[in-house]
């Protein structure tokens, strides 16, 4: 029994890892693609004559966020039973709309902050990124847990609480971390804080940690309540 229990364990940690370390290929890989690729589709549209236009680095960014989601689902596909595709799909529209969004909702949101400081009023930029990144992350794995569990067919509530521990995981993390970079003097919007990419390198070490930890957790947690499992328990 004893033996048992720790091979279940070991396969549980072996499939930990491989989770977190596909989701920060798969996932933060091609949200990191889609920056070259945007310069590219930039230029070639300034070549042929297209005005630059922020809709490019949207719809590279989406093309992108939704191949590396889709890549991603054919993992929780294999592990949970479910047929690939589907899983595919579900993850890749959930991974690839979110990211979107929650770019486009940052992005509107730090020029209001920079118009309102602009404007002379007292913008506290440490404490609105502690705020609005880790919690735009959170939503984006839940969204993208969500969508691929609901792809596997995993009952919708199980779906959920799956989703929201990841979500809440990825949160945490990417808070811890910014609080302590934070305390070690590498604060958001302070002085010195443009001249060090401060912003840049805080979400950047931020969306991995959280990517890593959600990973980790989406597929033991995804085969746990997957349909095999499911029948099993029936």
């Amino acid at each position: 029994m004893h033996s048992i229990m720790s091979d279940q364990h070991a396969s549980r940690a072996s499939l930990a890892v491989r989770g977190g370390a596909l989701a920060l290929l798969w996932l933060a890989g091609s949200v990191a693609l889609s920056f070259p690729a945007s310069l590219l589709a930039t230029e070639a549209a300034t070549r042929v004559g297209l005005g630059v236009s922020p809709t490019i680095f949207r719809v590279v960014t989406l093309m992108c966020a939704a191949a590396g989601g889709a890549l991603w689902g054919r993992m929780v596909a294999r592990v949970t039973g479910a047929r690939a595709t589907r899983v595919a799909a579900h993850a890749g529209l959930g991974f690839g709309l979110s990211t979107v969004t929650a770019v486009m909702a940052l992005t509107g949101i730090e020029t209001a902050l920079l118009a309102h400081a602009q404007a002379g009023g007292a913008v506290p930029m440490h404490l609105a990124f502690a705020a609005l990144f880790p919690a735009a992350t959170g939503l984006v794995v839940l969204a993208t847990v969500l969508a691929a569990g609901l792809g596997a067919r995993v009952a919708r509530g199980r779906a959920l609480r799956v989703a929201g521990r990841c979500a809440l995981a990825a949160t945490a993390v990417f808070l811890t971390l910014v609080v302590a970079m934070d305390a070690a003097g590498w604060r958001v919007g302070a002085p010195d804080a443009e001249a060090r990419f401060t912003m840049v390198v805080v979400t950047i070490a931020g969306l991995l940690l959280a990517t890593a930890v959600a990973g980790a957790l989406a597929l033991p947690l995804l085969r746990r309540a997957g349909p095999e499992r499911q029948l099993q328990q029936g």
